[in-house]
């Protein structure tokens, strides 16, 4: 008598490929749903309505420093950021940094005039380094007379010019 040896179903490798193509599909879901909520994406805006608003009082302020006529030449050093601004005698001026993919590293600085269109921060607060490479946006805001400009920078930069 001749012995038949039995395969079982788990000896097979077409089984076990045909059981791995929705075992990989169901781990790299849950791969992707561990990723995106820890690292979630920032471009995303909860209240589109509240964004809009703001856009167009953004513009507002936008024109009203291409009506002024405002012109700002910047220097950053590690002693802190200097700018020089003609066209406005606000008391102090904001400057803004955002990054553009991470809004965590996103700054904001006040600058104090010292007189004659000069505004000045001191390095004390500056957690930024110029000299490092990068692509940031740059946003300056006057306090008073509400005007803004604004200009894309690329790192490494010592110094700076924005017009409307």
């Amino acid at each position: 008598m001749t012995e038949t040896a039995e395969t079982r179903w788990f000896q097979y490798p077409g089984v076990w490929a045909v059981f791995l193509i929705p075992f990989s599909a169901v781990l790299f879901g849950i791969v992707m749903l561990v990723v995106t909520s820890i690292h979630p994406d920032d471009v995303v805006v909860d209240d589109y309505y509240k964004a809009g608003m703001a856009i167009n009082r953004s513009l507002e302020m936008d024109s009203k420093a291409a009506e002024l006529e405002v012109l700002a030449r910047g220097e950053f050093s590690a002693d802190g950021i200097r700018f020089n601004i003609s066209g406005v005698d606000d008391s102090a001026v904001v400057f803004r940094l955002f990054h553009v993919t991470d809004r965590e590293r996103d700054q904001e600085y006040i600058l104090v005039a010292e007189g004659q269109g000069s505004y000045y921060t001191t390095a004390d607060g500056l957690e930024i380094d110029f000299a490092r490479p990068g692509v940031w946006y740059a946003e300056l805001i006057g306090a008073e007379t509400k005007w803004r400009l604004r200009r894309r920078l690329v790192m490494p930069i010592t110094e700076v010019e924005l017009q409307p």
